[in-house]
């Protein structure tokens, strides 16, 4: 393809050696190109920026060092201690005596809450402990009247008995020989008794050998049934044994068959193999089945030879439970012998207790006799025991005469306890009316009021808060990387955005034993498998040193930019 003479560019002709035109070629298109500069302009330029380039090292230099000794963190603000201010008695508001941001002193009266229900209950528990010390000195009264009564009485008791005694001895004398006779009548009667004891205990021993016969022959039918039922269970354990072995044969007998095919397969894998008309996969799948197979084969053994010796140990207890039924028979058989030895026993033992009570009977009767003679004597003797008796009554009640004292002791211990506890509870109506005036717990400024005059507040119920302006900090959240050389007691100095170009001065205080992420509500997981690393912050609190300065004082929660000190 050709291009027209107009589609090229025009070109200027300059006349040749020999004067005739010649023709240039076309040059293409493009910028104009600049002239080098000349040596003045060099000059020029470096003259200007060698300058510039010494400023920037400078300044860079500058800047290398101290951000090398020093770290700067804009992620700051201004704290400070808030006390709040909250009802510990419930009440209705009657006044209120603080505005917002209004300055008050550490115990200025805030608010007053009604104290008209305090004041009841205050009077109500004066007039209870007055009536609880009134019962208290009654109760010290008595104890000395007591003491008083108590002493008297037991000197009257101890000579009622000292009197009643010796007329007792006088009438023990006079009586000492219907005593005598009594002694011999008694002898008989002792020995009467002993043949009766000895009757009936030859009694109770018969009965409860029957007893024991009987309950021996109970427990001797209770074995042969339980023996009895031993044997039913060793047949059905033997039968389902036996089932089990037949079981089982069938099982060897099947895998059995199955491994000798898994071995067949397997040769002829085998075979196959070496002439390369199967893989090694197949010859592999082939073994292991075969291997299967085989162990298959002799578990199925294991389990018939366990079966079997589960059907021998089965006829080994069912022998044993036969035998335990014929010994249960034998003791059934010496039971019912014992039972009829026993029953004769207590016939006998029953004649011997009418023998003996034919004794007794005769005993009895010498004694109603010798009894009718002692009865005179000891009518004397049962009157003179009872006024000794009602002499000693008289001293026991004297003799209680300590613990009366100890009673009526207790009871104004008592009294002088329930005059503390009623002035306890006046004490506590009185904390209670004092904590009706709410007062400020700080040095501060009011904020956060949340109260009003004729407000019911109930108990722990926040009214207001007092923020502590003198005590301010600053809380600067620093890179974890900048803590590098960051130390308690690092200089540290700040500006706050509200007073620009003021600076002050502090020191680091303390730092946070976590970052802020790990004190948030929701702490972030990290072994959730989503984990993407971000620089963390720590919370690094600034104490002013300069103090409160009032021409720039501080607010909570100014932004602030923090530099510290490292010195590394």
């Amino acid at each position: 393809m050709e291009t027209s003479d107009s589609a090229r560019p025009a070109t200027l002709a300059e006349p040749s050696a020999d004067g005739h035109p010649r023709a240039e070629s076309a040059a293409p298109p493009g910028p104009p190109v600049a002239a080098p500069p000349t040596g003045r302009k060099r000059r020029i330029g470096f003259l200007i920026g060698l300058p510039i380039l010494i400023l920037a090292i400078v300044f860079g230099a500058r800047w290398w060092a101290f951000h090398r000794n020093h770290v700067v963190t804009d992620d700051a603000a201004v704290d400070g201690d808030l006390y709040p201010v909250s009802a510990r008695t419930p009440g209705r508001v009657t006044q209120v005596l603080a505005s917002e941001n209004q300055t008050v002193k550490r115990g200025q009266l805030l608010a007053v809450l009604d104290p008209s229900d305090l004041n009841v209950q205050l009077q109500q528990a004066k007039a209870n402990l007055a009536m609880e010390q009134a019962n208290a000195q009654a109760a010290g009264t008595g104890v000395a009247i007591t003491q008083k009564n108590t002493g008297s009485a037991t000197g009257q008791a101890q000579a009622a008995v000292e009197a009643a005694r010796a007329q007792l001895d006088a009438t023990r004398e006079m009586t000492q020989a219907g005593k005598t006779q009594i002694d011999a009548a008694r002898a008989t009667f002792a020995a009467s008794e002993e043949g009766v004891s000895d009757a009936r205990n030859s009694s109770r021993s018969a009965h409860a050998g029957v007893a024991a016969s009987r309950a021996a022959l109970a427990a001797a039918q209770q074995a042969v049934n339980a023996a009895r039922q031993g044997v039913v269970g060793a047949r059905a354990a033997v039968k389902a044994a036996r089932q089990n072995v037949q079981v089982a044969a069938a099982d060897v007998a099947a895998a059995e068959a199955n491994a000798r095919r898994a071995a067949a397969d397997f040769n002829r894998a085998r075979s196959l193999f070496g002439q390369g008309a199967v893989s090694r996969s197949q010859l592999d799948v082939a073994e292991a089945a075969s291997v299967t197979a085989t162990a298959q084969a002799n578990a199925a053994r294991q389990r018939q030879a366990a079966a079997e010796a589960i059907v021998e140990g089965a006829i080994a207890a069912l022998a044993s439970a036969q035998a335990a039924v014929s010994g249960a028979e034998a003791r059934t058989n010496q039971s019912r012998a014992a039972v009829s030895q026993s029953q004769a026993a207590e016939a006998n033992a029953q004649d011997g207790i009418r023998v003996a009570q034919a004794k007794v009977n005769q005993s009895r009767a010498g004694i109603a006799q010798a009894q009718s003679g002692l009865a005179s004597a000891e009518a004397n003797v049962g009157q003179q025991r009872a006024r000794v008796a009602q002499a000693q009554a008289g001293l026991a009640g004297t003799a209680a005469a300590p613990e009366q004292v100890a009673v009526s002791r207790s009871q104004a211990q008592t009294a002088q306890a329930r005059v503390k506890a009623a002035q306890a509870k006046v004490a506590e109506l009185l904390l209670q009316r004092s904590y009706t005036r709410i007062l400020a717990p700080h040095d501060g400024v009011v904020s956060r009021k949340n109260v009003e005059v004729g407000q019911s507040v109930a108990v722990g119920q926040p009214l207001l808060a007092v923020a502590d302006l003198k005590q301010a900090d600053v809380i600067a959240n620093f890179k974890e990387t900048q803590l590098r050389g960051m130390r308690v007691g690092s200089r540290a100095v700040f500006d706050v955005d509200a007073y620009p170009g003021h600076e002050f001065k502090g020191h680091v205080a303390s730092l946070s034993p976590g970052t802020g992420a790990v004190f948030s509500l929701l702490p972030p997981e990290n072994a959730t498998g989503n984990f993407t690393k971000v620089v963390q912050r720590v919370p690094v609190k600034v104490t002013i040193d300069s103090g409160v300065d009032a021409a720039h004082p501080l607010r909570m929660g100014m932004s602030v930019v923090v530099t510290v000190t490292t010195g590394g």
